[in-house]
């Protein structure tokens, strides 16, 4: 979870997600739900992953094992 505001405004990043098919980032507000976007791709059970997640405004990247699988531009928060 990131760019959280409240319980009903937040960012979510989901690896190995829709059976560990695909990587997803998730835009929630209110009772919508945006995928920002997504990558194909899975994770492999009882093994550990560095991940790293980096904002910069509506800028975002994010590494699986030091591969960059997210460089995205999310929409602004109609929110703030």
């Amino acid at each position: 979870m990131f760019n959280y505001v409240d319980t009903q405004h937040y960012c979510w990043l989901n690896f190995g997600t829709n059976g560990n098919t695909q990587h997803i980032i998730e835009q929630i507000s209110g009772d919508s739900k945006i995928k920002a976007a997504v990558q194909p791709g899975s994770v492999e059970t009882e093994k550990w992953y560095d991940v790293k997640l980096t904002v910069s405004g509506d800028s975002i990247k994010a590494w699986l094992d030091d591969e960059l699988v997210f460089d995205e531009l999310l929409e602004q928060n109609k929110h703030k």
